[in-house]
């Protein structure tokens, strides 16, 4: 399966939050997106997001911040 990367550069929060909770709310347990945006305060609300809600969330990369989300296995929601 190829990884969607959704490219948020340029947007300000909340855009690249709104774009990985959209895309996030389409996976299937276990899948994952990557998500590229250069504002700084995307990291942050992103990560304190996927905490609430159980996303792993992996930084590839801080400039630009460059992140993996992933559905866990057995999440169905």
């Amino acid at each position: 399966m190829t990884m969607i990367t959704i490219d948020c550069c340029g947007m300000r929060c909340p855009m690249p939050l709104l774009k990985a909770k959209l895309q996030y709310s389409t996976l299937q347990s276990g899948e994952s997106f990557c998500l590229v945006a250069d504002d700084p305060a995307a990291g942050p609300d992103i990560e304190r997001w996927a905490t609430r809600v159980g996303a792993q969330f992996r930084i590839q990369s801080h400039e630009p911040l460059t992140v993996e989300i992933s559905k866990a296995q057995g999440d169905a929601t």
